[in-house]
């Protein structure tokens, strides 16, 4: 697993969606169609939640769509240790709710942040 990869992951499951958006701007140009659409998919789901911690429903909805669509292409195709179908189902739900609660206030309640599998940090040496 590439050491950016596992930062990128880290900032995404910290919160941290700006940053982990920086770290995955170099990544996601690399490998297959498959591999840059997975790449795409986590840093486009990174700016949208980043747009909803502002309460930008527009870049939220934007974003998030374009994660889904990357992650359906990319889901299973980069790393094998990195499991992206919890993180497109999870980003099609915020999706759902984006549609669906129409006041942000509510938005930002019912929305729980997304977490990306990371289990790497079980390993044993």
């Amino acid at each position: 697993m590439p050491e950016t990869v596992k930062s990128a992951v880290a900032l995404f499951n910290e919160g941290e969606f700006f940053e982990c958006h920086e770290v995955l701007e170099d990544q996601w140009g690399l490998g297959t169609p498959a591999e840059r659409a997975a790449a795409m998919g986590i840093l486009k789901a990174a700016v949208a939640l980043h747009h909803h911690e502002r309460g930008n429903r527009a870049g939220l909805i934007g974003h998030m769509t374009d994660a889904v669509r990357y992650l359906q292409e990319g889901k299973g195709a980069w790393l094998p240790e990195l499991d992206l179908a919890p993180l497109l189902e999870e980003c099609e739900g915020i999706l759902s709710c984006a549609h669906f609660y129409k006041d942000d206030a509510e938005l930002r309640r019912k929305v729980e942040l997304p977490r990306i599998p990371e289990p790497w940090l079980h390993e044993t040496e």
